[in-house]
This record gives structure tokens, sequence and C-alpha cells, in this order.
């Protein structure tokens, strides 16, 4: 996933990020456990460990945040499976 609006945005989209899906009830497994990103990209990114998120009725938070337009999906780490920068929309 890849925030790809210009950065003077960046403070008010992880604030309606925040507003729409801080409290969710999440269960999350790490890369290597059976995500799209398995074999992509690494477990961990400095201190921080990459996983998947699903929220209580089984959507994929990273998919949601995508189709919202507020991140986009790297084919090189997850395919297909995420709304693609790339997509232009």
């Amino acid at each position: 996933m890849a925030f790809t609006k210009p950065q003077s945005m960046r403070a008010m989209v992880t604030e309606a990020a925040r507003r729409d899906y801080q409290g969710l009830a999440l269960t999350c497994k790490p890369v290597g456990n059976g995500t799209p990103c398995d074999g992509n990209v690494a477990s961990k990114f400095g201190d921080a460990i990459v996983v998947q998120c699903l929220t209580s009725d089984g959507a994929d938070l990273a998919a949601k945040l995508a189709e919202n337009g507020i991140l986009c999906g790297q084919p090189a780490q997850a395919g297909s499976i995420y709304k693609s920068c790339l997509s232009g929309s």
C-alpha cells in the first residue's frame, strides 16, 4: 500500500482515516502467515511488523483504504488484490 497524494494532504487524509477507522475491532496477521503480500514484501519495515488486518465482518482494512482512495495498492507487493496506484482513479 502507498500514499500517493501530495504530501500537503497527508495530515488531512490521516485525520479522515482515523475518523472513519479508529476503534474498529481488527484481527491482524503478519506477512508470511497467509496474506496477499506473502513472498513479495519483508515481514518488517524498520521496527514495524507488516500485517494484514480484517474487520469483524471479514473485510480487509487495506482494501477499504484503497477503495476509499486513502491508500493504493502496489502490484509488486500484493498483485491485483488492492486498487492500484497505477489505475489513475
